[in-house]
């Protein structure tokens, strides 16, 4: 009987010891929402900084792609520069 009384007496403080962390989680979850900027403002620093800048995605398509370009122009402006 004693036994019984020690697993309950455990099993109550540990309830306690989780129903304290987890009242702990909420109050600190509370205090960072309300410690944020508001979602508009924050959008509008990033926009501010953002630069226009290339990336470098695919290079080797690109340099194809302008190589084909390059090829197009020069079979298309040969018989001028060729008759000279």
């Amino acid at each position: 009987m004693d036994e019984r009384k020690q697993y309950h007496d455990q099993a109550r403080r540990l309830r306690q010891k989780m129903k304290d962390h987890q009242d702990d989680e909420q109050q600190e979850e509370k205090k960072e929402v309300h410690s944020l900027p508001p979602r508009s403002s924050v959008h509008q620093r990033n926009d501010r900084k953002k630069k226009t800048k290339w990336r470098l995605r695919f290079p080797l398509i690109r340099f194809l792609l302008l190589l084909f370009f390059l090829i197009i122009i020069a079979a298309i402006t040969s018989p001028m520069w060729l008759n000279n």
